[in-house]
């Protein structure tokens, strides 16, 4: 569940989170180009090369674009395709995906070409789906997004050069590479395509080597990509995160406080800090070994993350203590949380071998009051020292002043 607290600290996202109380819940990465076997040739329409197709006795010089048999339409002058009148039901018409295969989407109103587009890419390993109209297209990639897109420019329904404004403006479907399909005569739309972020453009008729040579390389293109977020995922992981605990390390947590902070002063919002701290962790090293405190710590951290909602931020401040960021949280909901963490450290001893160790934490907690952050943790860590004084296993916080 995506916590929007931390991802602002990277984007920022729409900051506003009514108050319902304390626990309200805040919710949030090649193949070889085909080459033509003996079972294959290239079919040609007029002078111009065709679409591949598996060699059959009854091959006739076929168009590469409009339905075959009785009936097709007519090949324009210019030579190009001509557009077919009839619009295919929503529905994706191709190949069921195998586990792992790489996805081409053809959007093409011609559902005969859509046929003669997807039987070379099949056969180079990819499944193909195809739709009729710019709508289905957006339809298509929201619904299961493919790591190819080839978009004819004279699409019925919403422009082609529209549909590629959209899939760009949106992040989950930005890095999807568009290669255009081009009939017209001038390559004026293909250039405005590419100037728009398409990835490639491919005039009619298409030669079925040149199709999967230019969708292997988009392809190959969306898989670096791919691999290369991946990568980045990973090392905002590691860098943000503590590797014995599993929560937030100081340096990413510090970061995140300074993100709440300006969302509470521009909206108006509380929040609360709550730092946390061992009681005689050194006691625990010494007498059970740095394993055993190691264990303990990643232990607490455990019990702690499982008290918390979605939009609470868990760190480990340094050594044994940590920092808890809670959004929307008034004065009486933190007192309330506070002890339950408390509770929850101190009434289950850790398990260690055939011991079990007994802990306890001292918790102090600060609620926002339009201070800095530094002013804020300090409050906080102040009221941690106020707890330990009092005997540690206990709580303090702004309601004891």
């Amino acid at each position: 569940m995506v916590n929007p607290y931390v991802t602002a600290v990277l984007r920022a996202p729409n900051p506003s989170l009514p108050g319902r109380g304390r626990r309200l819940p805040v919710e949030p990465w090649c193949l070889a180009v085909l080459a033509p076997s003996a079972h294959t040739r290239m079919f040609r329409s007029g002078t111009t090369d065709g679409v591949m197709l598996p060699e059959r006795a009854d091959a006739e010089q076929l168009p590469t674009s409009g339905a075959a048999g009785e009936g097709a339409a007519a090949a324009r002058p210019d030579g190009n395709p001509p557009a077919s009148a009839e619009v295919h039901p929503a529905e994706c018409r191709g190949t069921v995906a195998a586990p792992g295969a790489r996805s081409v989407l053809v959007a093409d109103a011609d559902a005969e070409l859509c046929r003669l587009l997807a039987v070379p890419l099949q056969q180079a390993g990819y499944t193909t789906c195809s739709v009729a109209s710019g709508e289905e297209v957006l339809q298509r990639c929201r619904q299961d997004p493919p790591d190819v897109v080839l978009l004819d420019l004279g699409i019925p329904g919403r422009n082609a050069l529209e549909v590629l404004r959209v899939l760009k403006a949106e992040p989950r479907l930005a890095l999807i590479p568009v290669v255009l399909l081009n009939g017209a005569p001038s390559d004026a739309g293909a250039l405005e395509g590419l100037r728009r972020g398409a990835h490639d453009f491919l005039p009619k008729p298409v030669r079925a080597a040149e199709l999967v040579a230019r969708v292997q390389a988009a392809d190959r293109t969306k898989a670096l990509l791919d691999r290369l977020r991946q990568r980045n995922h990973e090392l905002l992981t590691q860098a943000s995160t503590d590797q014995l605990t599993g929560c937030y390390n100081r340096r990413f947590l510090e970061q995140v406080l300074r993100n709440i902070s300006s969302i509470a002063r521009r909206h108006r919002r509380p929040f609360c800090a709550v730092m946390l701290d061992v009681d005689h962790f050194k006691d625990v090293n010494d007498t059970y070994g740095h394993c055993a405190g190691d264990l303990v710590l990643s232990e607490i951290a455990r019990r702690l993350r499982g008290r918390l909602r979605s939009g609470d931020v868990l760190g480990r401040w340094g050594g044994e203590e940590f920092l808890l960021l809670t959004p929307e949280t008034q004065e009486h909901g933190a007192a309330e949380l506070a002890e339950s963490l408390r509770r929850e450290v101190a009434e289950h001893p850790v398990p260690h071998g055939d011991e079990r160790i007994g802990v306890t934490i001292s918790v102090g907690w600060a609620q926002w009051r339009d201070d800095s952050p530094e002013g804020l943790v300090a409050r906080a860590d102040h009221n941690l020292y106020v707890a330990k004084r009092r005997g540690r296993n206990c709580v303090h916080g702004d309601l004891n002043h």
